[in-house]
């Protein structure tokens, strides 16, 4: 029996096309997105920051139409062929019908390279789910160390960073119950959790750090609550591990992690001195060892960091204005719906001999 008429085919020829429809799709979006960046160099870090995240969202929901759509259009195709015998079935579409191949012998040139191209989907689906395996281990084994760092290792802190987080909370106008503890499992100071998020500050901190160090670093950690980063960024995690195979998804992920950082930096020098928390960063750096990826740590890589502490010292500000933000995000979202509207996606493909 050909391989493309054996039971279940029909979603392996699915999940094949929707692969190689995403990374043509991620590169026209990538490609937009690179454009709005370069537009807004710059800018106001939480409007680039909005843009990446409305392009990474843009892929993953496209992925998803695009896998409904084609498991649709596949299993249609999979039960006429079974029903009329690989009969060419006078009841479908005539767009159903174009694509059905003839015999081996009088294929064109463009149907040879689809039957390759087909014939490689077995392989390349087996590869995608053995890839979104694995990352979804590495992510839950991150989540359950994420989860062990709250409760094990910790105590109390001093009363003065529990009366300092308190009026960081009012003056962030933050209703959550928001927890702080020191832990010795850690080197870098993180926030977990989102419902009831968790401040951890690593014991050497506390003698590392001055007191107005100590200051800025949770107000960074503050500013990640307050801007409900723990959700956005276990989603992006999500994201990359459903699309793995897909290297423009980890740029776009990877500039998004930029911004964030970025973002929250651009709070704590909106309230204390930038050489204070410069200071601290490059000392809590000289600490680090390892991060857990659904934590969000104060640092992040001395490449990264070394940018972000040469742009707080910078503080060359030409940020849009508010009126701005809203005409470039909409640009973003009319340019990805146009795209969409352009694909009328694959015409359903035939079983091959």
């Amino acid at each position: 029996m050909p391989l493309f008429q054996m039971p279940g085919s029909w979603f392996i020829n699915a999940v094949g096309w929707t692969l190689v429809d995403c990374l043509w799709q991620s590169l026209l979006i990538w490609t937009l997105l690179q454009i709005l960046l370069r537009a807004t160099r710059g800018a106001d870090p939480r409007l680039r920051y909005g843009i990446s995240s409305a392009a990474l969202a843009g892929i993953a929901v496209w992925f998803a139409v695009g896998l409904v759509r084609q498991c649709l259009l596949q299993s249609s195709l999979a039960a006429a062929d079974a029903v009329h015998a690989g009969m060419i079935p006078a009841a479908l579409p005539a767009a159903y019908q174009v694509h059905l191949p003839a015999a081996e012998p009088g294929l064109s040139l463009a149907s040879r390279w689809l039957h390759i191209l087909q014939s490689s989907f077995p392989a390349l689906s087996l590869g995608y789910f053995t890839g979104v395996l694995i990352c979804a281990i590495r992510l839950s084994s991150a989540g359950i160390r994420a989860g062990r760092l709250r409760g094990k290792g910790v105590s109390l802190p001093p009363g003065t960073m529990l009366r300092c987080l308190e009026v960081l909370k009012n003056r962030f106008g933050i209703n959550r119950n928001v927890s702080l503890k020191l832990s010795l499992l850690i080197d870098v100071p993180l926030v977990t959790g989102w419902l009831k998020p968790v401040i951890l500050v690593p014991v050497a901190a506390m003698t590392r750090l001055s007191p107005e160090q100590l200051e800025a670093i949770l107000i960074h950690e503050m500013a990640h609550i307050r801007r409900q980063d723990y959700l956005v960024n276990l989603l992006q995690c999500i994201t990359e591990t459903l699309l793995c195979f897909n290297p423009l998804v980890w740029s776009i992920s990877s500039t998004i992690r930029k911004e964030r950082e970025n973002c929250c930096d651009d709070m704590v020098v909106a309230e204390v001195n930038p050489l204070f928390y410069a200071h601290a960063l490059v000392a809590l750096e000289e600490q680090r060892t390892q991060a857990v990826s659904l934590v969000l740590a104060a640092t992040q890589g001395r490449p990264q960091l070394f940018q972000r502490i040469k742009r707080m010292m910078e503080m060359k500000r030409s940020n849009l204005r508010g009126s701005q933000m809203l005409p470039t995000m909409m640009i973003l979202a009319v340019a990805v719906a146009s795209v969409a509207w352009l694909n009328p996606g694959h015409e359903p493909k035939g079983p091959m001999t």
